[in-house]
């Protein structure tokens, strides 16, 4: 906003040169490449999916050049900025984590009814003149209340009994069927967790009765006990609020591959439906700029092809659909095979052959499972192995060249159809 207001003014040259000149002799700018920092796209250096990053890489960022610094990061958060603190004192005694030999960390996220929102909602408020935001309860007497000025932004984050219930009964489900430790992230010095431990106290007996082993530990304290279970192979369930949820799902992937792209997210609804879906929107923009320039896509899709199964899986235990628990089956043995011989995008193989490869194994793994659907997956399976090298060749035809889809939050259905599924062949064989 500041550089587009700048660009309308008429010494806008001197202003530019004179700002470089400082940044020259001042502490160096994270950025994203040579043409682009954070002053440029502010939303692609953020808490939950940079941090994780430059603690991973032993602190150090990139620069404008493509040098990797040491770098300062400021947290205004008194709050959750203490789990990055206590990693990068986990990380300075004991080391980087092997993610040969590590365990992993399921979460389980208080977010139904818009529990603990912290995005733009219908409770965020811009003062439109100096004084207080007052919040009452049903008989008219106040909880709190803060002084703001004018042009503040007030933000007012609820969490009703019933999304809270929810929670704790997923969590003891989860629990249960895996068998793994429980650790609620919850801070007993913050009054809103406190009110979360004392709803808490009602089903303690439910969890003891399942043998579910749990802990609740502030935020330096589960930081440092998950990473010492899953430093020591063991997996771990952190409980935690939405906003925690967020940075989490982020932290720990990162942490063990680099990129949370590969995390799956099952989101169970209060009506008994779910919602299946994967993480790392914080990478989009980097990948779509250079799938514009290049043609080459470099979002690896395991996540999704991990939520699609569990869907089916999901369906075909709520509906007892015999042929989703097939397809379920079928496609969790494709993406170990996807896995195993190493399909996943790189610089020479992108998103769209990666997808061609968990076809084909998905296909193989219906046409031999001898299940209901297995016949229907013969002719496919052949399809797809016949046409391998000509799939390929068409996918491959317009490498390095710049493409066109029609813009980026509302592309081109046509354009990008094109630009998706460049493979004649294989979209006549798949319809």
């Amino acid at each position: 906003d500041m550089f587009s207001k700048i660009s309308t003014l008429k010494n806008k040259d001197e202003i530019l040169a004179k700002f470089d000149e400082i940044l020259s002799k001042k502490a160096k700018i994270w950025a994203l490449n040579e043409n682009a920092s954070n002053f440029d796209v502010p939303n692609d250096v953020i808490i939950d999916a940079s941090v994780p990053a430059l603690i991973r890489n032993s602190g150090k960022v990139k620069d404008r050049s493509g040098e990797l610094n040491f770098s300062l990061c400021m947290i205004p958060d008194r709050t959750y900025a203490r789990v990055y603190e206590a990693c990068v004192a986990d990380f300075k005694e004991h080391g980087a984590l092997d993610a040969s030999k590590i365990g992993s960390v399921a979460n389980v996220g208080l977010m139904a009814k818009k529990a603990e929102e912290y995005g733009s909602h219908d409770k965020t408020f811009i003062a439109k003149e100096d004084g207080e935001f007052v919040v009452f309860d049903e008989a008219g007497e106040s909880i709190f209340k803060f002084s703001v000025k004018k042009g503040d932004i007030f933000r007012m984050t609820q969490a009703k009994d019933d999304a809270i219930n929810a929670w704790f009964e997923l969590a003891l489900k989860r629990g249960e069927i895996s068998k793994d430790e429980l650790i609620f992230w919850l801070d007993s010095s913050r009054a809103h967790d406190r009110n979360l431990i004392a709803k808490f106290e009602r089903f303690k007996e439910k969890f003891a009765r399942a043998g579910v082993k749990f802990e609740i530990l502030n935020y330096e304290q589960a930081t440092t006990k998950t990473l010492s279970l899953i430093r020591a192979g063991k997996n771990v369930i952190s409980v935690t609020g939405n906003v925690l949820r967020d940075y989490l799902t982020d932290l720990f992937p990162i942490f063990e591959l680099g990129g949370s792209s590969k995390m799956l997210s099952v989101v169970p609804l209060l009506a008994g439906g779910a919602m299946f879906e994967t993480g790392a929107g914080g990478t989009a923009p980097t990948l779509v700029k250079e799938l514009k320039e290049k043609n080459h896509l470099l979002w690896d899709s395991l996540g999704e092809f991990l939520a699609l199964s569990a869907s089916l899986e999901h369906l075909a235990f709520a509906k007892q659909k015999k042929e989703a628990k097939e397809l379920s089956d079928a496609l969790n043995r494709a993406v170990a095979s996807y896995l195993d011989e190493n399909k996943t995008p790189n610089a020479t193989l992108d998103t769209r052959e990666s997808h061609f490869y968990l076809a084909l194994f998905w296909a193989r793994e219906m046409a031999k499972s001898g299940g209901i659907l297995s016949k229907i997956f013969e002719n496919l399976a052949n399809e797809l192995e016949k046409s391998e090298s000509e799939i390929l060749k068409e996918i491959r035809q317009n490498d390095g060249a710049s493409v066109e889809f029609g813009g980026y939050y509302s592309p081109d259905e046509v354009k990008a159809n094109e630009v998706m599924r460049p493979s004649k062949i294989l979209n006549q064989i798949i319809g």
